[in-house]
């Protein structure tokens, strides 16, 4: 009895406090809660499907297809690996600039502009598939042309994306 009595003199645990504990938050975190969750709802999917999308979109492979369209594939899944690595190295060197650019810019400015980064570069990833799969338009000579060119794209937008995942962690 003594023990049930101190807990329940204790804060409120579990989901529904969480929610009542909303209601205090600061003037503006709401704002900065609903950025965050978006973000990692895009940030989510592009970790999980990065390397397929490479070799699917960008290199126009098929890990079901016929051998020219598996070599591709795994092609594609290569480079997003590779894209990965590079994601890593960036983040890691980022990593160590974040402090000096918060006390430079304010903790504020960084947040925000990591986050703008992350909605520019999700919107690339859409501007990209588009573009490679030919739904933009143009000719097939202009396909092939741009194609080298969208696969590096593609591959420094995994690379530029290191900078705000190592701000958003």
């Amino acid at each position: 009895p003594a023990v049930a009595k101190q807990q329940s003199e204790g804060q409120a645990s579990g989901p529904l406090a969480v929610f009542k504990g909303l209601r205090n938050l600061p003037r503006g975190m709401p704002q900065v809660l609903i950025v965050t969750g978006l973000t990692w709802l895009s940030w989510f999917p592009f970790i999980l499907f990065d390397t397929d999308w490479m070799g699917r979109e960008m290199y126009h492979g098929r890990p079901d297809g016929n051998p020219t369209e598996v070599a591709n594939f795994q092609e594609g899944v290569r480079q997003g690996a590779f894209g990965l690595l590079l994601n890593s190295v960036v983040l890691g060197f980022s990593s160590f600039l974040i402090e000096p650019m918060c006390r430079k810019l304010t903790a504020k400015v960084v947040w925000v502009m990591s986050s703008f980064i992350v909605c520019v570069a999700m919107a690339m990833v859409t501007i990209l598939s588009s573009w490679s799969l030919g739904d933009i338009g143009g000719n097939v000579q202009d396909a092939a042309a741009v194609d080298k060119g969208l696969k590096s794209a593609a591959l420094a937008l995994f690379v530029a994306l290191g900078f705000p995942f190592a701000v958003i962690n």
